[in-house]
């Protein structure tokens, strides 16, 4: 018997002789899975992905495993609005604390943008 487990567009296929996985890497699928299911998790994670991308194309943090960071201000500014369409649309399904956080992310990164703009 052979199991299939599709993860967005990944299969990983299982024989019954094999092992499972450890513990751990079923809690970090089972976690996966379950952002997944909700929009707003996943929104959230494209947040974050948004913001990374914004700070890099500024020149101010390189991206996680590169010890550079590129100036693309118009690569910049998409991410920054789709950062700020984003939040717009989950923010009344945020808890409070959470919704401020990333507020004060979009501020920080609309005043960094001006700044390295020079508008």
């Amino acid at each position: 018997m052979c199991v299939h487990l599709r993860v967005s567009t990944w299969v990983i296929s299982m024989t019954e002789d094999e092992n499972i996985e450890d513990e751990e890497l079923q809690d970090q699928r089972a976690e996966f899975a379950r952002m997944l299911s909700s929009v707003v998790d996943a929104s959230l994670s494209n947040l974050s992905l948004l913001s990374t991308q914004a700070w890099h194309h500024m020149g101010i943090k390189p991206l996680p495993g590169i010890d550079v960071s590129e100036m693309d201000l118009e690569q910049a500014k998409i991410a920054i609005d789709l950062y700020e369409a984003n939040l717009n649309i989950v923010l009344g399904r945020l808890e409070a604390d959470i919704g401020k956080e990333l507020k004060r992310e979009l501020m920080n990164l609309q005043m960094n943008f001006l700044n390295k703009s020079g508008k």
